[in-house]
């Protein structure tokens, strides 16, 4: 839903089918902008990813459940990232993203809870030339760690009307 100052996002590394069964969610591209060797610092495990950037506040959780074990909650840790309002990755200077080298605003990881369920408090993301409105993650059960392998890699987009009434805000 989304009113004048919020927008909440939910995703699960599994989908529920209607029989009640779940299914590992479809692979995507890591992106242009991952950053992985962030994943070595312990500033970017935190809940709320925005740091300075303004914008409409949005809520992000993201559920980690054993599609081989009844879609039970699992632990591990989820890494966020997503372009600021105005289309800017943090962490990258280069082509149209200049300036933004050493920034780490709208990145992040937290570790699951006990519901399997990894938080994070951003901003609604912005879009860049040949991308939807989108934000970037990776699903680990593994040590933390930029060595560590991810077990999923996908992306979550919004939907449109959603998006329009987001960007026709003043925010």
């Amino acid at each position: 839903s989304v009113s004048s100052n919020a927008a909440t996002s939910t995703t699960s590394a599994a989908t529920n089918s209607s029989s009640g069964a779940c299914t590992l969610i479809p692979t995507e591209t890591i992106g242009p902008f991952p950053l992985s060797t962030l994943l070595d610092n312990s500033l970017v495990l935190r809940d709320n990813v925005a740091e300075d950037k303004t914008g409409i506040p949005l809520q992000v959780k993201i559920k980690l459940v054993n599609v081989n074990d009844g879609c039970k909650p699992v632990s591990g840790y989820v890494y966020i990232w997503h372009c600021d309002k105005d289309g800017l990755y943090s962490g990258y200077s280069q082509n149209n993203n200049a300036g933004q080298s050493g920034k780490t605003f709208c990145r992040g990881v937290q570790y699951t809870d006990t519901s399997g369920v990894a938080h994070f408090t951003t901003i609604y993301p912005g879009w860049y030339a040949g991308r939807i409105t989108h934000i970037h993650f990776q699903i680990f059960l593994t040590n933390y760690g930029s060595s560590a392998k991810s077990t999923a890699i996908s992306q979550m987009a919004f939907p449109a009307a959603t998006t329009k009434a987001v960007y026709e805000t003043s925010l």
